[in-house]
């Protein structure tokens, strides 16, 4: 009855250093010995490519942005002329208090410290408003394209740069130049760089936002940031696109009293998700670090998130202190992540994929949990503090080399509710953990592999160190074929 927990073409150790838990089927190994010592080929095979479009046909988010890389679709407002500011006519703003200039007033105006844009146009903006706003007021069908050179604007009572209507804004950071945009704890506002449109954001020049209560960057549509330098301290997130936040590069270095990245329509299902294709993040935040309410999709990039002062930190039950955090799914293709979070480090509601990538984890929960569905297919990770380093309902392994250190269970599948609040899973027929290649190291003070329904192991290799206290088992699971 064991052939499908452990088969020729698998290699299985297991370090045993107390006795396995009372509760659980016991694995017998000696009726596949003589076939299990060919693993030659097993660490050594290539990752292949994953067509994301094979798991995705239930999400709708997912399905409407990864289009957009072949083609199919626009899955935002982003168009290839945006980044043209050729033109004939650029309107030139100089701010400077009580005294601010424009030269041409066709669709400028300018009231104390307060600049009004109103049409479109291309607007250069210069100079420092020590306690002011500028503010975009253009037509539904307007594209305003400004260029920040070099300015810095501070508002005690509002947002600072106020986009309160317009087709879309697109805003370059001016090559080599340094802007700079505050607001105090009294802005009315919910954020310091606020867009009630479409926002993009592009340039080699560097962008320092400050909110001390607020959201710093914050589009209530969509926004898209395609390269700069970005230095951002939030009250509340750091930088937020309501219906859908895509970065295409750039550096960013955040602090957040809320989320660090996040996206948040709950109306829609085809909103609300990350799309982040490249960039370097830093990211210190209060709650989670990315956060999407439908999908999170990465491709490349290079990530160092810190959440509610890290892993060895404690975090009352109602708070989010996740790392990488998605309502439905978490598509990761690429990427290098070092994450230290008081929550579980990667985190969806439904479903996770990991093609590859580098991942170094550390977390006051798990390490890699999924409500729904986890598989990997490749990369490199080491999970070195975690409560249960892999968990999921469903769980397929198919590459990839990890190591995994829990205090708890180390590949864990069992569904639910996270297993660290206390929540008791049931065995169940759909629960299945799917070794098929690979190489896993686990080292775990609960049971080394834990599952309330099937493990089959197909190919790759599985390293138990543990468990070495309590009424634990090496392999734990509930059911047989």
């Amino acid at each position: 009855m064991f052939q499908k927990i452990f088969l020729a073409t698998g290699f299985l150790v297991v370090v045993l250093l107390s006795g396995c838990g009372s509760n659980s089927n016991s694995l017998d190994f000696s009726s596949d010995s003589s076939d299990s010592s060919d693993s030659s080929s097993s660490s050594s095979s290539t990752t292949t490519a994953i067509d994301y479009s094979d798991y995705i046909e239930t999400s709708s988010s997912a399905t409407k942005v990864l289009s957009d890389f072949t083609g199919e679709n626009d899955a935002s407002h982003e168009e290839s002329d945006d980044y043209d500011f050729t033109t004939s006519s650029v309107t030139y703003i100089v701010l400077s208090d009580d005294n601010s200039t424009v030269s041409d007033s066709t669709y400028t105006t300018i009231e104390e410290n307060n600049i009004t844009i109103s049409g479109e146009g291309v607007f250069d903006i210069t100079g420092t408003l020590s306690d002011g706003t500028v503010i975009v007021d253009a037509g539904d069908d307007d594209v305003v394209k400004i260029i920040f050179d070099s300015l810095s604007i501070t508002s005690s009572t509002t947002a600072p740069f106020y986009i309160k209507n317009a087709s879309k804004v697109i805003i370059e950071l001016a090559d080599g130049t340094q802007n700079y945009i505050y607001d105090s704890e009294d802005n009315e506002e919910k954020g310091s760089l606020l867009s009630k449109t479409d926002l993009t954001l592009f340039g080699e020049g560097a962008l320092t936002v400050q909110s001390e209560s607020q959201d710093a960057l914050r589009s209530n549509d969509g926004l898209v940031i395609v390269s700069g330098e970005y230095n951002v301290t939030a009250g509340d997130d750091a930088i937020r696109g309501k219906d859908y936040l895509i970065i295409e590069g750039g550096t960013f270095v955040l602090s957040a009293g809320g989320d660090g990245l996040k996206s948040d329509n709950e109306d829609d299902e085809t909103r609300g998700y990350i799309l982040v294709s490249d960039g370097n993040f830093t990211i210190e935040s209060a709650n989670d670090g990315l956060q999407a309410e439908t999908d999170l999709l990465i491709t490349d990039g290079n990530f160092t998130v810190t959440t509610a002062g890290g892993s060895s930190a404690s975090i009352d039950d109602d708070t989010s202190a996740k790392g990488l955090k998605a309502g439905v799914n978490i598509f990761i293709a690429d990427g290098e992540f070092n994450v230290d979070s008081a929550d579980d480090s990667i985190h969806s509601n439904e479903n996770i994929y990991i093609n590859n990538g580098e991942f170094t984890l550390a977390s006051g929960d798990d390490g890699v949990h999924s409500d729904t569905y986890l598989e990997i297919n490749g990369g490199e990770g080491v999970i070195s503090e975690s409560y249960e380093g892999l968990e999921s309902a469903e769980m397929v392994l198919n590459n990839g080399y990890f190591q995994i250190t829990s205090s708890d269970d180390g590949i864990n599948v069992a569904g639910g509710a996270d297993s660290s609040s206390g929540g008791s899973f049931s065995s169940s027929s759909n629960y299945s953990l799917d070794i098929n290649d690979g190489f896993y190291y686990v080292d775990a003070d609960g049971d080394g592999l834990d599952a309330n329904g099937y493990i089959t192991q197909t190919g790759g290799i599985v390293i138990v160190n543990g468990p070495s206290s309590g009424a634990n088992g090496a392999i734990d699971y509930d059911n047989y074929y």
